[in-house]
Parts: structure tokens; C-alpha cells; sequence
């Protein structure tokens, strides 16, 4: 997987702190990311800020904007 700055439509859901979330990326296959809140602080970390939520693994990191992304907000 690769950096991108990309928008892609999405769908995010949470259950008593377990995260799924689910990328379209245009053209390319779905990606799905799981963030079970058994591995909270053990080799995931979840950072909620007014922007939006970012989650970060041993392997890479995930931004989700609340907003439009051009507005070119930062966490």
C-alpha cells in the first residue's frame, strides 16, 4: 500500500470500540481495515480529533476526514 492524498468514498462503522471500515477507491478493489478495541494500545492507536479520526498499526496509518479533505486540515 502506498501514501496517498486521495478522497474515497467509505463506510465506517463502530460497535463498543471495535472499528470497521470499509475504502472504495475508485477503481481499484475495496480495502477493508479492522480495529478490534482488544488491541487498543497494544498494537494499534486510535487518536479522535475534531478533524476526524486517526488510526495508526506497526505497518501504516489511517486518516478519516469528517470534512471535505480540501480544506486541508491536519492531525
Amino acid at each position: 500500500m502506498r501514501r496517498t492524498d486521495n478522497a474515497a468514498n467509505f463506510h465506517f462503522s463502530q460497535s463498543q470500540g471495535n472499528v470497521h471500515f470499509v475504502m472504495y477507491p475508485g477503481r481499484r478493489a475495496l480495502l477493508q481495515f479492522d480495529f478490534p478495541a482488544a488491541n487498543q494500545k497494544v498494537s494499534n492507536r486510535r487518536l479522535n480529533h475534531e478533524d476526524g479520526i486517526k488510526f495508526t498499526t506497526p505497518v501504516f496509518s489511517l486518516r478519516l476526514f469528517l470534512a471535505d479533505p480540501e480544506t486541508n486540515h491536519r492531525f
